[in-house]
């Protein structure tokens, strides 16, 4: 199991499913989500509010499940929050921008990188969701199952999955 605690400053554990002790893998880790075959723990850190991202503040990792020295994905990105595994592991998407130039709206999309290093495609997702008014603004990509995404996004009072 992994999870996230504020304690000793924030960050992200691991512990066995059937209990025993937990152990520190990531200071400030935040979602930690172990990859389909259980041999990594993708995370990120920093700082949101609502599905705003603070300016250069965030920045997603790749590490050992076991622990160990961990890898920034996109680390030409400005931010890179809330990732996901692709179903076979060998992708990441996430929520991001390149640079902090130009209107936020304009400047933030989810990307597809490769866990191994390469460069990031721009899926145009959040702007192709935001001209469908009924989508309303993309927050959160939850789960990458097949060719589709599910999602979080608030439309008029409410959130609801996509």
């Amino acid at each position: 199991i992994a999870f996230r605690s504020e304690r000793q400053g924030g960050g992200f554990y691991v512990m066995p499913a059937l209990g025993g002790e937990e152990r520190k893998i990531a200071d400030q880790g935040r979602t930690p989500r172990f990859s389909p075959d259980g041999n990594w723990i993708l995370y990120w850190v920093g700082f949101t509010t609502g599905w705003h991202i603070i300016p250069s503040f965030g920045k997603t990792y790749v590490v050992a499940a076991t622990g160990g020295t961990q890898r920034q994905i996109a680390p030409e990105f400005q931010d890179a929050v809330w990732p996901i595994w692709s179903p076979d592991g060998r992708q990441i998407l996430f929520l991001g921008r390149r640079d902090t130039k130009g209107p936020y709206e304009e400047t933030i999309d989810w990307w597809v990188a490769p866990v191994e290093r390469g460069t990031p495609t721009r899926t145009g997702a959040v702007s192709s969701l935001r001209r469908q008014r009924h989508a309303g603004r993309p927050r959160i990509p939850s789960q990458w199952v097949g060719d589709k995404v599910v999602f979080s996004s608030a439309f008029q009072a409410t959130t609801n999955l996509w």
